[in-house]
């Protein structure tokens, strides 16, 4: 055994922190970024001047609050935002009955204030970017003159530019990839990194630098990977193909609706953000994720039954996969959906995408509207 200090340093292992767990980002993560989302709301809408017209001024305050969900997916460098959210801003408004000089002084006869809520209560992935989105302007009930009903119907018409503005704004840092870019962009640079530091620490008498390669993360000296525990290999069979099997149910959504969930291209281009195909017939072509996934429908009965073969464009040459979805309606309220996708070429057995499709918060945003 070697003392301490002597060992070779080609058996010793090293931490590589954090680009070691997911080298070349080849399995998807999901980052949490509704603190981020809370923040930046805030930050972007608190003390925001909405519209100063005239004898007439309208600002939010300092409340503003964000619930839902947000969340930021990654794989092979590619961000996709998923989020649901709820925001609730205040406001308030004044009208001066007088000279405008006197605008700040609340306690005046003639300087009318009225305060209340701003509500976008639906802010999500399905509403393109420049969209109008649903904007709820609240009033305190204290509110009841005519001047109030003024303030609160300017905000209502001119002042929703702004809001508009702000959201849109908001939407592009988050669709960006948020806070999340940045510490991946930061993982990147420790790849690089430990490439350059590895590739010097070589010598001529030794094997030759291990090429990375930059999709997978893997180095492409490699010509044998084990996959059994303890030692064992997996048999060449199991290398090449894997299977899949879901079983999901879905209360209070309508059986057609979850259908189209999955076939209809308006639809998929929402929740995936990048453009589907869909020829909904036998035989018909279909493509996903801007063509990174691509295949044909070999059955296709509406309401019922689905089988398609597809594949991946950066799977091996004529690799194909067989994905058979079923659709049963149990009678009480109830769908159920089955799927049961083969031949899946090992390296993808996460199997994410078809995954992701069918899991019950991913269709809690496609199918608030249905319930």
């Amino acid at each position: 055994m070697a003392k301490e200090g002597e060992g070779d340093e080609r058996w010793i292992v090293n931490d590589l922190g954090i680009t070691g767990r997911n080298v070349g980002r080849w399995h998807w993560t999901d980052e949490d970024v509704l603190p981020w989302c809370k923040n930046e709301l805030k930050q972007r809408f608190k003390n925001v001047e909405l519209l100063s017209k005239g004898n007439m001024r309208i600002t939010t305050t300092s409340s503003v609050t964000t619930k839902g969900e947000a969340s930021i997916m990654n794989r092979k460098r590619k961000l996709i935002a998923i989020y649901e959210l709820d925001v609730e801003i205040g406001w308030t408004g004044k009208l001066l009955l007088g000279d405008p000089s006197e605008m700040t002084d609340e306690d005046s006869e003639k300087c009318i204030v009225a305060k209340g809520k701003i509500k976008l209560p639906y802010i999500s992935q399905e509403i393109d970017q420049g969209s109008d989105f649903e904007i709820n302007i609240e009033m305190d009930s204290s509110c009841k003159k005519q001047e109030h009903k003024m303030i609160k119907e300017a905000l209502r018409t001119e002042g929703a530019t702004t809001i508009k503005k702000i959201v849109n704004e908001f939407l592009l840092a988050l669709r960006d990839g948020a806070n999340v870019r940045e510490k991946y962009q930061l993982w990147e640079e420790q790849e690089q990194n430990l490439k350059v530091s590895s590739s010097r620490g070589t010598s001529s008498s030794e094997q030759p630098p291990s090429e990375i390669d930059p999709e997978t993360g893997v180095s492409k000296n490699v010509t044998e990977v084990v996959l059994g525990a303890g030692g064992g290999h997996v048999p060449e069979e199991q290398k090449k193909k894997v299977e899949i099997k879901i079983t999901e149910k879905f209360k209070g959504a309508p059986l057609p609706k979850i259908f189209e969930f999955f076939t209809e291209p308006a639809i998929i281009s929402q929740y995936t953000q990048s453009k589907a195909e869909s020829e909904k017939k036998t035989g018909g072509k279909f493509s996903l994720f801007n063509g990174k996934v691509t295949g044909t429908f070999v059955e296709f009965t509406p309401n019922q039954k689905i089988v398609q073969k597809w594949r991946f464009d950066d799977w091996p040459e004529k690799a194909t996969s067989t994905v058979t979805l079923t659709f049963t309606d149990s009678g009480n309220g109830e769908t159920i959906v089955k799927l049961h996708q083969v031949d899946i070429p090992y390296k993808d057995s996460n199997g994410y995408y078809v995954k992701e499709k069918l899991r019950v918060d991913g269709l809690k945003t496609s199918l608030r509207e249905l319930r």
